[in-house]
């Protein structure tokens, strides 16, 4: 399995044994990888040797799920945070073992002496592997903390729509002031955390994803002060998707009959530019502004976000 681009430690065990819908699992060898002391060194495998001997069985037909990436899981909010949780301290019990297990044994004081050098180079190197993959879980486990506390925050319902739209806008404006890359993410963390599951578009995790897929978008196409003409291909293109979207859906951005953050996050981003007024006033974006419109009727509990959608009125 190819996991290029996925977070170390994100995998889960059974996605290394992936495989289609009742498929056969051919017989496969286990590498009994040990030290010469016999002590079990697994710095590649995302679970221990035991545990992969128990997943081989080549008489047995198995239904087992294609190999999914955790951070689309994530993304699409299909992860049980809880058990990868569970799973990250288990690994990490695991490389903690393995580490000092190996440290000990380049201790020896025959070590230098008695064992190869070519040894010692692949020891050097599958420690240095097994200290990255600690390093790099235990910030997976802080991750992982995080958003079980996003997840307990977007379980509240006591916010008012009012204050819920305001607190939006808000985190939108204050993005537009400044950009800077490192904050992105942690931005739309934020968005999220206040959702309701109407702005999310639902409890289906595919439109979900679609949702999420122009709020990331969106938050990186918005100007800063600095830089308000369109003076790139990327805005282009992102403008461009938005008309197309919209020329073939009959309500909003996404298919749902009602706005998702979606669809305010990108009417936002393209009102903060200069040659906005032009854009819209175009004779083939009437659909543009009856979209515009719609948001407007939609939001008008919040005097920020009304706000936004009431210059379409001023603009032709």
């Amino acid at each position: 399995i190819n996991t290029s681009g996925c977070v170390s430690g994100t995998v889960s065990a059974s996605d290394v044994f992936w495989s289609t819908e009742e498929s056969t699992i051919n017989t496969t060898s286990v590498i009994d990888d040990h030290d010469d002391d016999g002590n079990s060194v697994d710095g590649n495998n995302l679970c221990s040797n035991d545990k992969l001997g128990h997943m081989i069985d080549n008489k047995t037909t198995s239904s087992i799920k294609p190999a999914t990436c955790q951070i689309f899981l994530h993304v699409a909010g299909l992860i049980d945070v809880s058990l990868e949780q569970k799973r990250c301290q288990d690994r990490l019990v695991e490389l903690e073992e393995s580490i000092e297990s190996l440290v000990k044994k380049r201790q020896n004081p025959t070590y230098s002496e008695k064992v190869p050098i070519k040894t010692q180079l692949i020891d050097t190197k599958k420690l240095y592997e097994l200290n990255s993959e600690l390093d790099s879980l235990k910030e997976v486990v802080s991750n992982l903390k995080d958003i079980k506390q996003t997840n307990m925050i977007d379980n509240i319902s006591t916010i008012s729509n009012e204050q819920l739209l305001d607190a939006l806008y808000d985190y939108l404006v204050f993005n537009s002031k400044s950009i800077v890359p490192s904050n992105l993410i942690d931005l739309e963390a934020k968005i999220e955390s206040i959702l309701t599951n109407e702005l999310k578009g639902g409890d289906q995790p595919l439109q979900f994803s679609k949702v999420k897929q122009w709020l990331s978008w969106s938050i990186r196409m918005i100007p800063s002060n600095e830089n308000k003409l369109i003076d790139s291909k990327k805005y282009w293109i992102y403008r461009k998707t938005v008309e197309n979207n919209l020329a073939h859906n009959p309500y909003f951005l996404t298919g749902t009959t009602y706005p998702t953050v979606a669809d305010v996050s990108v009417a936002y981003t393209l009102t903060r530019y200069t040659d906005y007024s032009q854009w819209i006033c175009s004779s083939d974006k009437e659909y543009i502004v009856k979209w515009f419109n719609k948001l407007k009727t939609y939001f008008d509990k919040s005097n920020k976000m009304k706000s936004l959608f009431e210059c379409n009125e001023l603009l032709c």
